[in-house]
């Protein structure tokens, strides 16, 4: 079934949005996110409103978090009759979720493209307030979270949402249930918070650590580590018998407990 259209604005390629017509799908969302009566709920980006409708039926507050004035507008009309919807008019990325009055809230949204992984790394940082997210997004993305050590799509993405976050891939969705469509299939992806992270490091440098095994990607872990631009490394690491012993090792083949392993190595041996 598809839903029916109005307005001739066309996509605002800048923000990367495409509008989702198959009505199967949006039940399929809303019914992933499991909301009840009692609860609140944050859309990102209602686009004209069809996600949106889908979820002020369901929960006890809507609050829905648009850029783009028209589809506010054209979503405010749509949902005239629901008095459990307050609009907030901005960047979610910029502005984080100030404005939502409410302690604790679950997400839910299809997601421009190009903010996928900043609005990852905004979810880590507003992990207290955020129930559990469910995301459409790009499929290649939502691969490459929850893609394991020595997939193709292993990134050093996945391995920092994986230190904070826990993500389920739930289903993918065909390029063909979207206007216009995209030229990429998507996901949707259930995200939750961990209650603490695996183990405590220095985040910034082992994050910059992590990004340097996958910056040469097939190279060695050694060859990364000593040409990164995220990390400086003097060559003595070289000498160290766990880099002796793994000297053809790399990166992208690592899970985030052998990266907390390789950490540990050089900062025993004040290399970090």
């Amino acid at each position: 079934m598809e839903v029916e259209f109005f307005g001739e604005k066309k996509q605002n390629k800048r923000l990367g949005q495409v509008f989702l017509k198959d009505q199967n799908v949006l039940n399929k969302i809303v019914e992933s996110a499991q909301i009840s009566s009692e609860e609140v709920v944050v859309e990102i980006g209602c686009g004209q409103g069809w996600l949106s409708l889908n979820l002020a039926k369901r929960c006890r507050k809507l609050y829905i978090i648009e850029i783009d004035p028209y589809y506010m507008a054209e979503t405010q009309e749509r949902l005239k009759e629901f008095s459990n919807v307050q609009f907030i008019s901005g960047d979610v990325i910029r502005t984080g979720f100030g404005q939502i009055e409410e302690p604790r809230f679950k997400i839910v949204a299809n997601l421009p493209y190009q903010i996928s992984a900043a609005f990852v790394k905004l979810l880590i940082t507003e992990k207290l307030r955020i129930k559990e997210t469910v995301l459409m997004v790009q499929d290649e993305f939502a691969k490459k979270l929850v893609s394991k050590p020595g997939e193709g799509l292993y990134s050093s993405l996945g391995v920092y949402a994986s230190y904070f976050l826990l993500t389920e891939y739930l289903f993918k969705v065909s390029r063909s249930c979207f206007r216009p469509v995209p030229r990429v299939d998507s996901a949707v992806i259930r995200i939750r918070s961990l209650e603490a992270p695996p183990f405590e490091v220095e985040e910034e440098v082992f994050f910059s650590l992590v990004r340097s095994a996958f910056w040469g990607r097939r190279k060695t872990l050694v060859s990364c580590l000593s040409k990164s631009p995220y990390i400086k490394m003097d060559s003595a690491f070289k000498q160290l018998p766990f880099f002796q012993k793994n000297a053809t090792i790399r990166g992208e083949i690592l899970s985030l407990q052998q990266f907390y392993e390789v950490y540990q190595v050089l900062k025993e041996a004040g290399l970090l």
